[in-house]
């Protein structure tokens, strides 16, 4: 397979033979996929599907097989990455019909490697989950905000600008960094804060960066007037796609002051600089996250989920049916 040009295609938007209909980021990138091999122990299993001989439309699409050789979606990937690659037509009705019609082979090929129990997330412009619906599978949504470049802290609300002007007035800074470590206190501090883990060693990070390169795998850290590092994130970055926000972490001594306020104004400048088109924020399905991000001014967008209909998805509709029946019952 050759890699490079692989990566070339898939970040074109457009060539004689057919249009990139649904965005291409870092996800599908063999470095991406190369860590996570290593770090959770699945096997990259690509796809794709066509129409008879013709090579266009197709979904091409990159799937992450467990030790049963089933579909899983390893912790951390915020989507399954598919492509779907039309002919050059601008007609509603030949697009339609040209990824129903794949989106059921797509699936037909699902079900042939087996899929586990176990949750999948369509990227954000793959709307059409009716061939899933039809094929037995649960399809919930979710949330996520996608900002577009360049960015402005104009945008955002009056909250965030305030946050901003403090941290720069009171000497706060942020630094592209190649240390795991600062990242990694970071993130352990809020896992411990918050009561999760990201299930990351230092290692693992250190290991990440020696995969995918300083490039894609974007760190930053705020300094504290003083020079503590107090806030890290990671972006997983890919020249002409969106970013994707993977990992975000701060002290606890500097809650107050907002320190991500400052980190992410300056990730999306270099992210910007670095030929990204914007950034997915990853999540906002928890009322607080989804305040704290909208905040920045960005579009709100739905993405959907597939799962296998079976006695998980069935026990977990009565749980959420009880959860809002008890909810509803609080209020009255």
């Amino acid at each position: 397979m050759n890699t490079k040009l692989d990566n070339k295609i898939a970040f074109e938007s457009s060539c004689e033979d057919y249009v990139l209909r649904t965005e291409a980021n870092a996800l599908s990138s063999p470095r991406w996929h190369e860590f996570n091999e290593a770090k959770w122990g699945v096997k990259t299993h690509k796809i794709a599907v066509s129409e008879s001989a013709k090579k266009y439309p197709c979904i091409e699409g990159t799937f992450f097989l467990n030790k049963k050789n089933q579909i899983v979606q390893p912790p951390l990937n915020a989507y399954t990455p598919i492509l779907f690659k039309s002919t050059p037509t601008n007609s509603p009705r030949r697009l339609y019909h040209q990824r129903s019609r794949l989106s059921e082979k797509l699936i037909h090929h699902m079900l042939d490697i087996g899929v586990s129990n176990n949750v999948l997330f369509l990227p954000t412009d793959y709307t059409d989950v009716r061939p899933w619906k039809w094929a037995n599978f649960d399809v919930g949504v979710r949330y996520t905000f996608l900002m577009n470049f360049p960015y402005s802290i104009e945008k955002a609300g009056p909250s965030v600008r305030s946050r901003y002007r403090k941290l720069c007035q009171n000497g706060f800074r942020v630094e592209r960094t190649n240390d795991m470590s600062l990242i990694y206190n970071c993130l352990i501090e809020t896992e411990i804060r918050n009561g999760f883990s990201h299930s990351l060693s230092l290692k693992d990070l250190e290991l990440a960066q020696d995969i995918m390169g300083e490039d894609m795998m974007r760190s930053y850290v705020t300094y504290s007037p003083d020079g503590k590092p107090v806030s890290g994130s990671v972006v997983l970055h890919k020249e002409n796609g969106r970013g994707i926000s993977w990992l975000v972490g701060y002290k606890r001594d500097y809650a107050q002051d907002s320190p991500n306020t400052l980190m992410d104004v300056f990730c999306f400048s270099d992210l910007h600089k670095a030929g990204a088109t914007g950034i997915d924020l990853v999540g906002a399905n928890m009322k607080s996250v989804a305040d704290n991000k909208a905040a920045w001014g960005g579009e709100m967008v739905p993405y959907y989920t597939i799962e296998l209909n079976s006695w998980k998805t069935v026990a977990r509709s009565i749980r959420d049916y009880v959860r809002c029946k008890n909810t509803l019952r609080s209020k009255v």
